[in-house]
């Protein structure tokens, strides 16, 4: 059984990990979050730590990965 099935690789990452497959409704929480995903997010897929708009940067791995194509909130896939 997975301890913590979210990983945040770097602090600067505003996206996450499912280490394990996590239902629409799951509370998120790190200490300084704790808030609902929007939607199910399968394993090993990235969701949202904060709200993102569109054309807003991405990080992963504490690097610019992209930007949103479209306004994403928080806790989405």
């Amino acid at each position: 059984m997975i301890k913590n099935p979210v990983l945040r690789i770097h602090p600067k990452d505003n996206l996450l990990v499912a280490l394990s497959d996590l239902e629409a409704g799951y509370e998120y929480g790190d200490g300084e979050l704790v808030f609902p995903l929007v939607e199910r997010i399968p394993q090993k897929q990235k969701f949202t730590r904060e709200a993102l708009a569109k054309g807003e940067a991405v990080y992963l791995y504490g690097v610019l990965v992209g930007k949103t194509q479209t306004d994403l909130p928080q806790g989405a896939l």
